[in-house]
């Protein structure tokens, strides 16, 4: 299509994405109170002695009169977000998907396939250390002293961990397109192992939030295992294809 038509196709796609996200959004306002239960149930169920917050049933504080109404909405959306996500996804992949050859399309729905159940085990196993994690950084509040934790602060401390193990748990697929693509051989993860894991190490560090060593080991295991696995998938693909380079033609012809 020409430039001017790839535009308009793009803002009606876009137009029905945020009408998608909206109805999402008004739906995630009344679903605010169970998600808001379970989000914080890893915090509120600590004993108080732990939490060490003003009282039994006070985990958090908003700072302002619109603290409450805007955390709500922050929500709101995100639960919108989330619930609409296959609606909105499917969108943007009918916008592109003109544009990528039969090969790609299929590169693209496997990526889908095995990316998505990784970002959930990934997430899952963040939400899982959560109580953990709590009780960890938590304990380092004198015995004078109380915990007033902001519930933005909080929802973007979740957030922020359950996405970076999502992420972090996809670094294995792109490995495998790399390889499929011929751009990484098996061979170079095996020899880099080392460094890699070095690298993970730091990785995880870095980008853990609060980076309390039993969060940071519980990203790196997991992410090293994957890696190690992708690394054997690797080479299993490149010697695949070794012999059927050295295959000659008389062995690719048909017997009569």
């Amino acid at each position: 299509m020409p430039l001017l038509d790839h535009l308009a196709e793009l803002r009606k796609r876009l137009m029905v994405i945020a009408l998608i996200v909206a109805a999402g959004t008004v739906a995630g306002y009344y679903l605010f109170h169970p998600v808001f239960t379970f989000l914080t149930e890893p915090l509120c169920d600590l004993p108080l002695s732990v939490r060490r917050t003003l009282g039994t049933e006070t985990c958090f504080v908003f700072h302002d009169i619109t603290g409450a109404f805007a955390f709500r909405l922050k929500l709101a959306v995100i639960i919108g977000v989330v619930l609409t996500a296959p609606l909105w996804l499917y969108n943007l992949w009918a916008f592109l998907a003109p544009a990528l050859h039969s090969r790609e399309r299929r590169w693209a729905y496997g990526f889908v396939a095995v990316g998505t159940p990784l970002f959930l085990l990934g997430a899952t196993l963040a939400f899982t250390i959560l109580r953990r994690a709590f009780e960890f950084l938590l304990g380092f509040t004198p015995d004078t002293a109380s915990n007033l934790i902001d519930a933005n602060t909080y929802v973007t401390w979740v957030a922020m961990l359950i996405l970076i193990f999502g992420i972090s748990f996809e670094a294995p697929l792109i490995i495998i397109l790399l390889n499929l693509a011929g751009v990484l051989r098996g061979s170079t993860l095996t020899k880099s192992r080392r460094m890699v894991a070095v690298g993970l190490a730091v990785y995880c560090a870095i980008v853990t939030p609060g980076q309390d060593a039993s969060t940071m080991v519980a990203l790196l295991v997991p992410m090293y295992v994957l890696y190690e696995l992708s690394a054997a998938f690797c080479r299993m693909h490149d010697r695949r294809q070794e012999r059927r380079e050295n295959q000659s033609p008389n062995d690719l012809e048909p017997v009569a």
